[in-house]
């Protein structure tokens, strides 16, 4: 198993961030390709964080005016124990982040 290896997060100018280790996935990658990377990782599963549903109040109505540093300020956080950072992002309707799940 080849194990994710912490890195500081250091997020661009519009407040992205990928972790090196974690593939650029298109939406053209299969449901089986990423199992089959979340089983070379030890992942149990992969959690998102919705913005959408975890955003703080300041920040909501910030993104219901259309303000494009939301995504620089949003601090996400994961309070499964051993989850791993993986991605930082905006989608079409919302922003995310990725945690990966460490198998028990």
């Amino acid at each position: 198993m080849t194990q994710i290896q912490a890195v500081a997060v250091v997020r661009d100018k519009y407040g992205s961030w990928l972790h090196p280790q974690y593939p650029d996935w298109d939406e053209g990658t299969s449901k089986e390709a990423f199992d089959a990377w979340c089983v070379v990782h030890d992942f149990e599963r992969i959690e998102i964080v919705s913005f959408g549903s975890e955003g703080p109040d300041d920040l909501q109505e910030r993104w219901m005016l259309e303000d494009d540093s939301v995504l620089a300020d949003w601090q996400p956080s994961c309070d499964i124990q051993g989850s791993s950072l993986l991605s930082i992002h905006e989608t079409e309707d919302d922003l995310v982040a990725l945690y990966a799940i460490p198998k028990p």
